[in-house]
Protein backbone atom coordinates (compact mmCIF):
# COMPACT_ATOMS: atom_id res chain seq x y z
CA UNK A 1 0.00 0.00 0.00
CA UNK A 2 2.92 2.15 0.83
CA UNK A 3 5.07 1.66 -2.15
CA UNK A 4 1.80 2.65 -4.59
CA UNK A 5 1.66 6.65 -4.10
CA UNK A 6 3.30 9.30 -2.41
CA UNK A 7 -0.12 10.79 -2.05
CA UNK A 8 -1.16 8.14 -0.32
CA UNK A 9 1.39 8.06 2.35
CA UNK A 10 0.25 11.63 3.08
CA UNK A 11 -3.16 10.86 3.52
CA UNK A 12 -2.27 8.16 5.72
CA UNK A 13 -0.06 10.98 7.81
CA UNK A 14 -3.03 13.18 7.66
CA UNK A 15 -5.08 10.72 9.05
CA UNK A 16 -3.15 10.01 11.62
CA UNK A 17 -2.36 13.23 12.57
CA UNK A 18 -6.30 14.41 12.91
CA UNK A 19 -6.87 10.90 14.83
CA UNK A 20 -4.04 12.25 17.36
CA UNK A 21 -5.29 15.99 17.36
CA UNK A 22 -8.65 14.26 18.13
CA UNK A 23 -7.52 12.21 20.63
CA UNK A 24 -5.65 14.95 22.34
CA UNK A 25 -8.36 17.70 22.40
CA UNK A 26 -10.82 14.88 23.73
CA UNK A 27 -8.34 14.35 27.04
CA UNK A 28 -7.77 17.78 27.29
CA UNK A 29 -11.28 18.65 27.40
CA UNK A 30 -11.96 15.37 29.96
CA UNK A 31 -9.08 16.42 31.88
CA UNK A 32 -10.89 20.51 31.79
CA UNK A 33 -13.93 19.37 32.77
CA UNK A 34 -12.55 17.55 36.23
CA UNK A 35 -10.41 20.64 37.16
CA UNK A 36 -13.65 22.47 36.50
CA UNK A 37 -15.16 20.97 38.89
CA UNK A 38 -12.77 20.31 41.27
CA UNK A 39 -12.38 24.35 41.15
CA UNK A 40 -16.18 25.21 41.71
CA UNK A 41 -16.24 22.79 45.02
CA UNK A 42 -13.30 25.07 46.34
CA UNK A 43 -14.88 27.62 45.83
CA UNK A 44 -18.15 26.43 47.09
CA UNK A 45 -16.18 25.50 50.45
CA UNK A 46 -14.12 28.69 50.64
CA UNK A 47 -17.66 30.76 49.86
CA UNK A 48 -19.65 28.86 52.92
CA UNK A 49 -16.69 29.34 54.87
CA UNK A 50 -16.93 32.79 54.64
CA UNK A 51 -20.27 32.66 55.36
CA UNK A 52 -19.69 31.00 58.54
CA UNK A 53 -17.26 33.34 59.59
CA UNK A 54 -19.45 36.31 58.57
CA UNK A 55 -22.36 34.84 60.84
CA UNK A 56 -19.90 33.78 63.58
CA UNK A 57 -18.38 37.55 63.73
CA UNK A 58 -21.93 39.08 63.74
CA UNK A 59 -22.83 36.63 67.05
CA UNK A 60 -19.74 37.98 68.72
CA UNK A 61 -19.47 41.62 68.19
CA UNK A 62 -23.33 41.03 69.72
CA UNK A 63 -22.67 39.02 72.16
CA UNK A 64 -19.64 41.14 72.86
CA UNK A 65 -21.58 43.89 73.35
CA UNK A 66 -23.82 41.56 76.10
CA UNK A 67 -21.10 41.31 77.83
CA UNK A 68 -20.10 45.12 78.22
CA UNK A 69 -23.85 45.98 78.80
CA UNK A 70 -24.03 48.03 76.11
CA UNK A 71 -27.54 48.47 74.71
CA UNK A 72 -27.11 49.94 71.98
CA UNK A 73 -24.40 48.24 70.16
CA UNK A 74 -26.61 45.20 70.70
CA UNK A 75 -29.44 46.87 68.64
CA UNK A 76 -27.44 47.08 66.05
CA UNK A 77 -27.39 43.37 65.51
CA UNK A 78 -30.94 42.29 66.08
CA UNK A 79 -33.75 41.74 63.72
CA UNK A 80 -37.57 42.99 64.53
CA UNK A 81 -38.48 39.70 65.66
CA UNK A 82 -35.23 39.62 68.31
CA UNK A 83 -36.21 43.22 69.01
CA UNK A 84 -39.52 42.02 70.22
CA UNK A 85 -38.15 38.82 71.94
CA UNK A 86 -36.02 41.36 74.10
CA UNK A 87 -39.69 43.65 74.69
CA UNK A 88 -41.78 40.36 76.01
CA UNK A 89 -38.79 39.24 77.98
CA UNK A 90 -38.46 36.11 76.48
CA UNK A 91 -35.07 35.58 77.25
CA UNK A 92 -32.27 38.53 79.20
CA UNK A 93 -29.87 40.06 76.80
CA UNK A 94 -28.12 41.61 79.65
CA UNK A 95 -26.37 40.51 82.72
CA UNK A 96 -24.02 38.09 80.77
CA UNK A 97 -20.56 37.82 82.26
CA UNK A 98 -18.43 35.46 79.61
CA UNK A 99 -19.94 33.60 76.67
CA UNK A 100 -18.44 30.47 74.58
CA UNK A 101 -20.23 29.23 71.26
CA UNK A 102 -20.27 25.89 71.30
CA UNK A 103 -21.80 24.16 67.94
CA UNK A 104 -23.03 26.12 64.72
CA UNK A 105 -25.22 25.09 62.26
CA UNK A 106 -26.58 25.68 59.38
CA UNK A 107 -30.10 25.85 58.86
CA UNK A 108 -30.83 27.07 55.30
CA UNK A 109 -29.17 29.75 52.85
CA UNK A 110 -27.99 32.67 54.65
CA UNK A 111 -29.13 31.26 58.27
CA UNK A 112 -27.38 30.17 61.13
CA UNK A 113 -28.03 28.82 64.45
CA UNK A 114 -25.46 29.13 67.29
CA UNK A 115 -25.38 27.08 70.64
CA UNK A 116 -23.65 29.40 73.05
CA UNK A 117 -23.04 28.78 76.68
CA UNK A 118 -23.67 31.70 78.92
CA UNK A 119 -22.26 32.62 82.06
CA UNK A 120 -24.76 34.95 84.37
CA UNK A 121 -24.76 35.68 88.10
CA UNK A 122 -21.82 32.44 88.13
CA UNK A 123 -24.84 30.06 86.03
CA UNK A 124 -24.49 28.60 83.16
CA UNK A 125 -27.27 29.41 80.77
CA UNK A 126 -27.41 27.95 77.48
CA UNK A 127 -29.23 29.72 74.45
CA UNK A 128 -29.82 29.00 71.05
CA UNK A 129 -29.38 31.90 69.02
CA UNK A 130 -30.67 32.14 65.30
CA UNK A 131 -28.33 34.63 62.97
CA UNK A 132 -30.22 35.68 59.37
CA UNK A 133 -28.48 36.85 56.46
CA UNK A 134 -30.42 40.55 55.49
CA UNK A 135 -28.50 42.53 52.41
CA UNK A 136 -24.61 41.26 52.92
CA UNK A 137 -24.82 40.94 56.93
CA UNK A 138 -25.95 38.87 59.44
CA UNK A 139 -28.24 40.11 62.51
CA UNK A 140 -29.42 38.10 65.39
CA UNK A 141 -33.11 36.79 64.34
CA UNK A 142 -33.66 34.82 67.79
CA UNK A 143 -32.29 34.17 70.90
CA UNK A 144 -34.04 31.40 73.40
CA UNK A 145 -32.94 29.53 76.16
CA UNK A 146 -32.24 25.76 75.49
CA UNK A 147 -34.10 23.29 76.93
Amino acid sequence: MIKKSPWQILLLAVVILVVGQSLLVWQYRRLEGERMRELEQRQATVEQQMEERAAQGALREFLEARVAGDEVRASRYITEQAALQRQQRVSEFFGVQNYEIQEKEKLEEGSFRFRVELMRDRLKHIELIELLKIGENYYVNSVQLAG
